[in-house]
């Protein structure tokens, strides 16, 4: 019957008041962190092993996009402001109780609307950051600057990936010369 096949969600977590817009996931395993990101300002780290929320970010604006480093050391959460929130992730996150964190300081300034995307080039250095105001960047997450600035004049960018060259794909490798593709 089609009931019997009726599928269950692995977990449900509740928590943010507003519209979730982005999520994560981690490496795996028994400490897979996922993260996520709402309109209520708020970014919400989860253990999966645990079923809890690790800890609460409070942000000074609405979030539309996330993404952790690849290891799982920074999170980055794109604002409806146009600035892309750098937080650390202390081993502390990991750790237990929910601890409520306003998140002011650190962020990399380039758009003049809502960050709609962010990904990491596979090297982890270079962080593409997409945005409604029709541009994408480029930086270098070592030293938080601007590397190139793409406006393909063509309105809003909703998304954003970046792909290891071919090469790459078919040695099974990446190399440090990864290429952003931006429409």
């Amino acid at each position: 019957s089609p009931a019997s096949h009726t599928r269950q969600p692995l977990r449900v977590w509740s928590g943010h008041t507003l519209a979730v817009t982005a999520l994560w996931g981690g490496a795996g395993g028994q400490t897979l962190l996922v993260a996520s990101a709402s309109l209520d300002r708020s970014v919400r780290l989860w253990s999966l092993a645990a079923d809890e929320c690790l800890k609460a970010l409070s942000f000074p604006c609405a979030l539309h996009s996330l993404v952790v480093d690849p290891g799982e050391c920074l999170l980055y959460a794109g604002g409806a402001d146009g600035k892309v929130y750098e937080v650390p992730l202390a081993a502390s996150a990991r750790g237990g109780t929910t601890v409520d964190e306003h998140v002011h300081e650190a962020a990399l300034v380039g758009h003049s609307a809502a960050v709609s995307a962010v990904a990491f080039t596979p090297d982890g250095v270079g962080l593409v950051t997409a945005s409604l105001d029709g541009t994408a960047i480029l930086w270098n997450v070592l030293s938080r600057q601007a590397v190139r600035t793409f406006s393909p004049q063509r309105g809003p960018i909703a998304a954003a990936q970046v792909i290891p060259p071919l090469s790459c794909l078919s040695r099974g490798s990446v190399s440090a010369n990864s290429q952003a593709a931006v429409p």
